[in-house]
């Protein structure tokens, strides 16, 4: 009895082990590090209206496995294990570790950067050139935006120098950024770190997005009443009005004092010739 609990607990502690050194054991545990959500498997890793315009998920239709959701104030992050579909389009077959972002509050402009030659190395966007030629040389650039040129920081200059593996693409709040292979827990982090610099580089380039308009407010009696008397007095020096009512009773006057005076000779003249003589 006690030799077949003991044979019992040798075999769960073995299979542990194994487990403990499988890569979902070791992503769960990186992922409970960097206090985010581990999920085995999802269907996407951004929203269906960025997934639907970042080439990299229309094109390739990954699968997504031992996803970790990291999220802040400015953007939640999923970084995970992407596969080719079965009967889809072709892909890498050991399957690379991809990172995708979506800002809250900002956008950036229209870019895809791929190694070429490569599996990733087309686009429908114009195709540009850096004039830096290690760099035209070891990757594919497009975009249809003018604007584009502000990403390629020092930070991103120097990482397109010194690798010929990264892909790089940005739309919108979007961003989807891998080093075309799986990457080790440890290399997730680095990963990860690169990212949050890339994007920090970015910050001060960023638009916030377009929010909704604010639905406009009946002016109030007072407002009206305000606008309509400056709107009066801006236009009284010009207005042709009616005399003020002093002016009025000023020329009355004046006529009555007219009759007045005509009429004492008159009156004087009558008296005159009525007089016994």
């Amino acid at each position: 009895m006690g030799i077949g609990i003991l044979i019992l607990l040798l075999a769960a502690g073995a299979g542990y082990y194994q487990y403990s050194r499988t890569r979902t054991a070791r992503l769960r545990v990186w992922s409970k590090e960097q206090q985010a959500l581990f999920e085995p498997r999802r269907e996407r890793l951004i929203t269906a209206l960025n997934a639907d315009k970042l080439e990299f998920f229309r094109f390739h239709t990954p699968r997504f496995f031992r996803v970790c959701t990291l999220s802040n104030n400015a953007a939640f992050m999923r970084l995970a294990d992407a596969f080719g579909t079965p009967g889809g389009p072709a892909f890498v077959p050991d399957g690379i570790t991809v990172l995708a972002a979506e800002f809250r509050t900002r956008s950036f402009p229209t870019l895809k950067i791929a190694p070429r030659p490569g599996l990733f190395a087309h686009s429908q966007y114009p195709a540009v050139k850096t004039n830096i030629a290690e760099i035209d040389r070891a990757y594919a650039l497009y975009t249809p935006d003018r604007e584009a040129g502000k990403l390629l920081t020092p930070f991103l200059i120097r990482l397109l120098k010194t690798r010929t593996d990264l892909y790089l693409e940005t739309f919108g709040n979007a961003v989807v950024y891998h080093e075309s292979r799986l990457l080790t827990p440890q290399e997730c982090s680095a990963l990860h770190s690169r990212v949050l610099h890339l994007t920090s580089e970015w910050q001060p380039l960023s638009a916030p997005q377009v929010s909704a308009p604010k639905t406009a407010q009946a002016p109030t009696e007072d407002a009206v009443l305000i606008k309509a008397q400056s709107m009066l007095n801006a236009l009284a020096p010009h207005a042709v009005g009616p005399a003020p009512a002093r002016s009025k009773l000023s020329g009355a006057g004046g006529i009555i004092l007219l009759l007045l005076v005509l009429a004492v000779p008159v009156v004087a003249w009558l008296l005159l010739k009525n007089l016994p003589h």
